[in-house]
């Protein structure tokens, strides 16, 4: 039970990150995130099938990641027991969209629904 508990708070440490399209060679994504997030200090990156887990060696390089944003569909989230399971069910991510210079004919449920198809993303 003591091996069981020592993996999960190892664990506990790293952020993991997949994509939902196609997953890029291992080389290709640590250099690009290396330039992406300019962290302070190194960081460890390791990789199965499906996804890539992240060792940060200092908390503030760590809440950067999290926070940033990539051009391609990169989820970062923190490691959990259940995110191998978790990752295979994302099918589509929440987006916040700021739109400007809305007539207020369409500021009602279905004028703003018929603004939101347009922005479908694929």
């Amino acid at each position: 039970m003591d091996i069981i508990h020592k993996y999960f708070s190892d664990w506990q440490e790293y952020v993991v990150g997949f994509f939902l399209e196609h997953c890029l060679p291992y080389k290709v994504v640590k250099e690009f995130l290396k330039k992406k997030w300019r962290t302070k200090s190194e960081f460890e990156m390791v990789s199965d099938v499906d996804l890539y887990y992240f060792k940060f060696q200092n908390e503030e390089d760590r809440r950067l990641v999290l926070e940033a944003i990539g051009g391609r569909c990169f989820v970062v989230i923190e490691w959990s027991p259940e995110i191998e399971k978790k990752k295979k069910t994302v099918k589509a991510i929440p987006i916040w969209v700021n739109l400007h210079e809305v007539p207020k004919d369409l500021w009602t449920g279905e004028g703003l629904g018929f603004l939101a198809s347009r922005y479908e993303v694929r």
